[in-house]
C-alpha cells in the first residue's frame, strides 16, 4: 500500500476515533454505569469532552495538512492558543472537583474528578508528550514547534 493512503487512512482513523468518543464516554458513564448527572461530574467530563474535541480537531488538521501536501498545520495559531487556555480550564475544573470530593466524597463528585484527571492526562498527551507507546514528544508538539 501506499504509504501517503496509508498514512491518510491512519489519520482519518485516528479522528473518527476522537469523536465517536465524546457520546461513547457520556453513554457508558453516564447512561449504562448509572453515575449521576452532578454538577462535579458535568464539569470533570466536559473538559474531558473538550480535549477529545481538540484531539478530532487536530487530526483533523493532520489530515488536510498531508492530503494537501501543506508545509504547516492549518490552524496551528488555535491549537496554541488552545494549549494556553485549556491550562486554565483544567485547573479551574481540576480545583472544583477536587473541592466537590472533599466536601462530599461519592458518586456526584468523584467521577467528576477522575474525569478533570483524564483531561489532564489528554493535555499532556496531545500537546506536550505522547504516553502511549513510550514517552516521547506528542505529533501536536511538533507540529507547534515548527
Amino acid at each position: 500500500m501506499n504509504p501517503r493512503v496509508h498514512a491518510l487512512r491512519r489519520l482519518r482513523s485516528l479522528a473518527v476515533g476522537e469523536a465517536v468518543n465524546i457520546p461513547l464516554q457520556a453513554a457508558i458513564w453516564f447512561w449504562w454505569a448509572g453515575l449521576p448527572v452532578s454538577a462535579a461530574n458535568a464539569a470533570g467530563y466536559a473538559v474531558f469532552a473538550l480535549l477529545l474535541g481538540e484531539g478530532t480537531a487536530y487530526w483533523v488538521a493532520k489530515y488536510v495538512q498531508v492530503s494537501r501536501g501543506l508545509a504547516s498545520l492549518p490552524g496551528a495559531g488555535w491549537f496554541r492558543l488552545a494549549k494556553k487556555v485549556n491550562f486554565v480550564v483544567l485547573a479551574g475544573v481540576f480545583g472544583y472537583t477536587a473541592i466537590a470530593v472533599a466536601d462530599s466524597p461519592g458518586r456526584a463528585a468523584i467521577p467528576g474528578l477522575v474525569f478533570a484527571m483524564a483531561a489532564i492526562g489528554e493535555q499532556v498527551n496531545y500537546f506536550h508528550l505522547q504516553l502511549v507507546r513510550g514517552v516521547r514528544r506528542s505529533h501536536l508538539s511538533r507540529d507547534l514547534g515548527r
